[in-house]
């Protein structure tokens, strides 16, 4: 994700993309032509970027001063995110079903330490019972009832 704002940065991007000739360039050397002109200015910065690493693109538009992130997915925010790893954000929960697997743990610390207990996602129906017996006001016989058939999983 890049955000080039204003002209300054329109400019200065177009040297990081080595392409200077595009800042003056009629279609792009003005915001609202940039607007008009929108999917074709999209176009050049990809064919730019299609080649590159996002981290690339980002560290390279960072150091002229524009705003650029990698989009990231689950695992770029697991395993490659600098600032979620130095907080360690995420942690390791176990459960019967599966081995250890990660979890994003509450982030905020207290006096410089977690909270103690985690118990990471609970599996799908794990917690039914006791939903339906407490907040729906259920019997447990009622609620066994509909769990043996089939009704609540």
């Amino acid at each position: 994700a890049i955000a080039a704002r204003g002209d300054g940065q329109w400019r200065s991007l177009c040297d990081v993309m080595g392409r200077p000739e595009l800042a003056s360039d009629p279609r792009f050397a003005t915001h609202e032509a940039r607007i008009r002109h929108q999917d074709e200015l999209d176009a050049a910065i990809e064919d730019w970027t299609h080649t590159l690493d996002r981290y690339e693109v980002m560290a390279r538009c960072q150091a002229a001063g524009i705003a650029a992130g990698g989009v990231q997915d689950a695992e770029d925010l697991n395993k490659r995110d600098p600032q979620l790893a130095y907080r360690e954000f995420f942690g390791t929960a176990t459960c019967d079903r599966w081995d250890a697997y990660g979890v994003d743990r509450f982030p905020a610390r207290f006096n410089g330490r977690r909270p103690g207990v985690y118990e990471g996602v609970h599996e799908a129906g794990a917690d039914t019972f006791d939903i339906v017996t407490s907040l729906l006001e259920f019997t447990d016989e009622e609620a066994a009832g509909l769990m043996a058939r089939g009704v609540l999983n």
